[in-house]
């Protein structure tokens, strides 16, 4: 009998690489590449519930580094990229509005540099709600824009990037609207059930019983 064929592991499918000339940890570490089978058939971390709560707080026309959530949320900038990258609410949780430590644009759903057709579309995405870039000529770091695009770099001019503080900020508003919401919603209930039923209730207690 012919001996069957060995399978070599190899042949089957490999996991998809980050492109070359992708990030290393610290320049945009959520943007390697990333297909949808990465996405999480999990509920969120608390970490990343966390996370993608500061990443809403951050308004249209703005943008926020991996590093400074990272400082808010007293975490490191590659478990902030990584858990972005996994962002399975965009767009609600906007990842988009969020760059690297140079204000480069870095990359955009497993997409690398400003020619991919992704980092495009999250460069339309920013320039739509109102973020501006660097104009062609300007110097980038002693070099003029037109140099730093075709070495792949885009980046967001410094009045648009929210620090720290400044997300600091953003998240302690949201908390307190939350915080003022439940309170609104508690206060309504009481209101019903001290009443026996609300309006009707009480129009129904203002009728005077016929002799």
């Amino acid at each position: 009998m012919p001996k069957r064929k060995q399978e070599d592991a190899s042949s089957g499918p490999q996991p998809q690489q980050a492109p070359a000339g992708a990030p290393q940890a610290g320049d945009a570490p959520g943007d390697t590449a990333l297909t949808a089978s990465d996405k999480p058939n999990r509920p969120p971390t608390a970490f990343e519930n966390r996370l993608y709560e500061l990443c809403k707080c951050i308004p249209k026309g703005k943008v926020s580094t991996y590093g400074a959530m990272a400082v808010v949320l007293e975490s490191a900038p590659r478990a902030v990229g990584q858990a972005l990258r996994r962002n399975p609410f965009c767009p609600v949780v906007p990842c988009h509005r969020v760059v690297a430590a140079d204000l480069n644009i870095g990359g955009f759903s497993g997409g690398w540099g400003i020619s991919d057709p992704k980092v495009q579309r999250k460069r339309r995405l920013l320039e739509e709600e109102g973020v501006g870039f660097e104009e062609a000529g300007a110097a980038v770091g002693g070099k003029g824009a037109a140099a730093a695009a075709a070495e792949g770099t885009c980046r967001v001019l410094k009045q648009f990037v929210l620090g720290p503080a400044e997300l600091r900020g953003l998240q302690q508003q949201g908390q307190q609207q939350k915080s003022n919401d439940g309170k609104g919603g508690a206060a309504q209930e009481n209101d019903v059930a001290a009443g026996g039923g609300g309006a009707a209730s009480v129009k129904g207690r203002g009728k005077k019983k016929r002799v």
